[in-house]
């Protein structure tokens, strides 16, 4: 709630560049900001084993109980291509493993396969990892696939496209599953939308979706909007955007910047009591029943 890992081409220092230099180009490192007093504030590049000299690390995706993580590492190919592969690594004694990228049926060299967000089916309690890839197969350009970790069996199986409903002719990128609601948030260039990349929100799970819709304003603006993200207590988030208004360089809409948000009519609802069952006359309480809660508009 107050710690953030995020991605970012920054130095603390002047850097000279020459166009087409991929020998000598800076790269993206993941960073640790904190929130001090409502304010974000950069602490340091993120100590561990991610950041690797020559790769562009960036795309953490922690699982719910915050013991394994999934995340990107780019480089250029001998044809100049950028091409990305997933990794993972895992939490044990306090301490992350040396990351470990995952096998050729996930990774496949001809393509770059990026942005993890994973999720849990809720039956199986499996990994669900939803993320981007170029490949051939999908529907063109950068397209949203998804690949399972079946825990029991300690085994990744071979990805599958995420369907029609989510991905287009154009690109999709940057999901990011939410599993309270069951939705995928990604942004897209191939579904309506005010310019650019725009959010859009589906429910479901692996192919199968309700038709995607868009966020809106003002999440959603004539630039591109992606890496729309949710925060645990549901009231706010973050994107990163190229809107106007943003951290020059070139010129006004040259450079992505993270964005925060809050819902200003997020509705809080407390609730206090026991929930049990009648056995043989008996009062037994059940200490992990899960209650949903839904609001619906009255009737006019």
């Amino acid at each position: 709630e107050n710690t953030m890992i995020y991605s970012s081409l920054r130095t603390d220092k002047k850097e000279y560049i020459y166009e087409g230099d991929t020998n000598n180009a800076l790269v993206r490192k993941m960073y640790i900001a904190k929130k001090e007093n409502n304010e974000w504030k950069f602490v340091s590049e993120w100590d561990g084993p991610f950041n690797e000299e020559g790769y562009n690390t960036g795309n953490a995706s922690i699982t719910p109980d915050g013991k394994k993580i999934y995340f990107t590492r780019c480089k250029p190919n001998w044809q100049g291509k950028m091409i990305c592969a997933i990794y993972v690594s895992e939490l044990e004694n306090g301490t992350w493993t040396e990351p470990l990228k995952l096998g050729k049926n996930i990774n496949n060299p001809k393509y770059s396969n990026t942005q993890p967000a994973v999720s849990i089916d809720p039956v199986k309690k499996n990994e669900i990892v939803y993320f981007v890839s170029n490949n051939k197969e999908g529907k063109g350009g950068l397209d949203i696939w998804y690949f399972t970790y079946d825990v029991k069996k300690k085994m990744y199986k071979a990805p599958k496209n995420a369907g029609p409903k989510v991905n287009t002719k154009k690109d999709e990128m940057s999901p990011y599953f939410d599993n309270e609601t069951r939705s995928l948030y990604f942004s897209s260039q191939g579904h309506p939308g005010l310019g650019g990349f725009d959010v859009y929100k589906a429910i479901g799970d692996e192919k199968k979706w309700l038709s995607a819709e868009n966020v809106g304003a003002p999440i959603n603006s004539g630039a591109d909007d992606i890496f729309y993200t949710i925060s645990k207590n549901r009231e706010e988030g973050f994107l990163v955007s190229n809107r106007k208004g943003g951290v020059a360089l070139k010129n006004e809409t040259c450079c992505d910047d993270i964005y925060s948000y809050k819902y200003t009519q997020y509705i809080h609802v407390n609730i206090k009591g026991v929930i049990y069952t009648v056995e043989n006359g008996t009062n037994k309480n059940l200490s992990d029943a899960i209650i949903e809660i839904y609001s619906k508009d009255k009737l006019t």
